[in-house]
Formats: C-alpha cells, structure tokens, sequence
C-alpha cells in the first residue's frame, strides 16, 4: 500500500530543527502539501517519498489520512509571510544541491543531531525582516522553485483547501507532545473571491479572515 510521510514537528533544539530543514530539502522533489492532519494532530509537510533523506525525520501516513486532511494553499499576490519578519534562511547544502550564491548574507554553524556541521544563511536582510529573495513588484519569490525548502513547506495556515472545498482556519491550540489542534470552516466561492480581493489590496490574513466571520456572524443575526 502506497503511504506518504508527514515530516516530524520541530522541538525548538537548533541541532533538531536544522536537521529536520535538512531532511526535507533531501526530499523535496517528492514534496506534495503542507497539510494538517486531524488523526494524527500534525501540521506539517508530506512526502510521496523520501528519497535520500532519514527516515527517522518522518511519520507514515496514509492515503486515506491524507485526503481527510486539510492542504495549505497560498493567494496568489499575498507574499505577506515574506515581505515582514520571514525568518527566511537557507542551508548551505541546499543552496549547493540548487546552484544559489548566498555568501555575501550573514550566517552562523549548526552542529546538528548526527553530528554533521551545517552553515545556515540568514535572508531576512531587508527592512523589518523582509526576505533578500522578495520580489516586491511580483510580491512572489525571485528564486521560484529553488526557494529554501523553509519557505517552500512554510505557509500561515489561514487557507485550506479539502475535497475541492476552500477552508479558513478559525481556532488552533498546541497540544503535548509537539502535537496541534486546528479548526477549519468552509467557505463559499463567494467569500473566496472577497478573502482573495482583500488579501491582494494588503489586507493581513487573519484580519481578512476575521473580517469574513465578521460579515457572518452579522448575516446570521440578521437571519
């Protein structure tokens, strides 16, 4: 039976996380979703495969798993996640494996959990932690599919889809053990259209999404 694997969630240790990074660089050409998964209690990214990376960095899921989860998706022109306080960084080892020149940006070594060194370049550079990569007049990323694997697995989590459905995520907690609870709630086409209008004007995504709870709960009141 075909499974895929979910990435394991950071624990907060350098070593780890770094190492996690790593791991799904190996295997991002096998990368198929951000994903949160209700059965499992996760939030993270899934694989078809896991190539050449450690399998010990991943969690089995299965099919039927993956199509009861929720996917994260972007809107297209937000670039919100880039454009103030990213965090973006890229690892030396997969700016090497994508052919990128970054030794001109600050970076600091990991020693990360199996001993290997790693150099970790820092790209949020610019003005109020904007991305080096940012293409402001596109708002998308310059180096398109050869962005750090970060930002390639990272998304806010406010836009969902499942079974062809649109979802906004309304709640969300941590729970023990690394684990997450969220809550999604359907959207129409409708309120799909306005989220996107508002999102692409520079509206924040979760003032968008509030705003969109907002207009319901008016509607339902006045029903």
């Amino acid at each position: 039976m075909q499974v895929y694997y979910a990435l394991k969630h950071p624990d907060g240790t350098k070593s780890f996380d770094y190492w996690l990074l790593k791991q799904a660089h190996l295997a991002r050409k096998f990368y198929v979703g951000t994903y949160y998964i209700p059965s499992k209690k996760m939030y993270t990214a899934v694989f078809k495969r896991i190539g050449a990376a450690d399998p010990r960095a991943f969690v089995e899921v299965t099919p039927n798993e993956l199509r009861n989860s929720y996917k994260m998706i972007c809107i297209k022109g937000c670039g919100q996640c880039c454009e103030r306080n990213s965090g973006a960084v890229m690892l030396e080892t997969e700016a090497r494996d994508l052919g990128i020149e970054i030794k001109d940006k600050p970076a600091f070594k990991v020693t990360l959990v199996d001993g290997a060194e790693e150099r970790v370049y820092r790209l949020d550079t610019r003005r109020a932690g904007q991305c080096a990569f940012f293409n402001r007049a596109r708002r998308s990323c310059a180096l398109g599919r050869r962005k750090p694997i970060l930002c390639t697995i990272s998304y806010c989590g406010a836009f969902a889809e499942r079974k062809g459905e649109k979802y906004v995520r309304v709640s969300g907690k941590f729970l023990p053990d690394n684990k997450v609870e969220m809550v999604f709630e359907r959207v129409t086409d409708s309120e799909w259209e306005e989220l996107t209008r508002m999102v692409r004007s520079g509206v924040n995504v979760w003032r968008a999404v509030a705003e969109l709870l907002r207009r319901r709960n008016i509607t339902s009141r006045a029903g």
